[in-house]
């Protein structure tokens, strides 16, 4: 049963799963279950106060966070997403596209106090949920929108030091987030010396990975590649000017980078034994776009 209670819908009569964790079992429990106008939301909880947030019953974690803990990071790609901060260092003006709940708004928040942060959720359970369950608070530094993120995106009039793009639905990345025209308003929406950083899943489970790849390098300039270990997460770190970074080079700056931030995140071993930049790289993908003459999403 669902009951609605301050400002989001609370589940009761909770469902206890059972899940190893080392030698000792850790109990998670469903405490939120609800049909938005998009998707199925779930959040379970588990015995050492870690929250996920899902989208459908056993779907791929969208979000996850340790009650009180907004200094830390548990999902491995938005740990590897802050490698992305290294070619904007020290950002006044944060855009995140795609709140899940809300782990990116709330690191960002805790590390930058003097950054202001904009967080765009088309869904409102969604948004609910963040607030509700995960700790997402407004204020001065901190606001959440609910509207489609493309729509918000081409109505930005004063640039964003950083955009993370991070809209996913129970199953790929909406199409319309995809295409070489809303890429294009991403880059209108960054400063000259801002970065976009961006999510994407790869293999198997995105049969077009190589056409996004293509189509970000189409409209950035430089495009910088970091592998999720043993995920099929892939992190874009994408600059709208010209700023080749050697291997070393990014790793000893990141490593600087993971002294600032807190968490532990160990930044650099993203760029060990391989070089990131991939500007030139060819992935064997045709340009996504909105018109008709570009490939049909459906």
């Amino acid at each position: 049963m669902l009951r609605r209670s301050g400002g989001g819908w609370r589940a009761h009569g909770a469902i206890a799963i059972a899940i190893a964790a080392c030698a000792c079992t850790v109990q998670e429990q469903v405490v939120f279950q609800a049909t938005s106008p998009f998707q199925e939301v779930v959040v379970t909880e588990t015995s050492d106060r870690v929250r996920t947030l899902r989208f459908g019953e056993g779907g791929a974690v969208q979000s996850q966070a340790r009650v009180g803990r907004p200094d830390q990071l548990l999902v491995p790609y938005v740990r590897a997403a802050m490698a992305g901060l290294v070619f904007s260092p020290e950002p006044e003006r944060v855009l995140v596209v795609g709140l899940g709940g809300g782990s990116i708004p709330n690191f960002i928040a805790h590390n930058y106090p003097s950054a202001h942060v904009d967080a765009v959720e088309i869904d409102p359970v969604v948004v609910d949920v963040a607030r509700d369950w995960f700790g997402v608070s407004e204020g001065d530094r901190l606001r959440l929108v609910v509207e489609d993120g493309r729509q918000f995106v081409e109505r930005v009039s004063e640039p964003y030091d950083v955009i993370f793009l991070d809209a996913f639905g129970e199953s790929s990345i909406p199409p319309t987030l995809t295409s070489r025209e809303f890429l294009e308003a991403v880059r209108r929406a960054v400063g000259t010396e801002g970065v976009v950083i961006a999510n994407v899943w790869s293999g198997p489970l995105n049969p077009l990975y190589g056409s996004m790849a293509t189509t970000y390098q189409t409209v950035f300039d430089e495009f910088y590649l970091f592998d999720v270990p043993r995920r099929a997460n892939r992190i874009f770190a994408l600059l709208p000017r010209a700023a080749t970074l050697e291997p070393a080079a990014l790793a000893q700056r990141l490593t600087q980078l993971s002294r600032r931030l807190s968490g532990d995140l160990e930044l650099s071993s993203l760029v060990e034994r391989r070089d990131v930049r991939v500007t030139d790289r060819d992935f064997g993908g045709e340009v996504l776009s909105d018109l008709p003459s570009g490939r049909d999403f459906n």
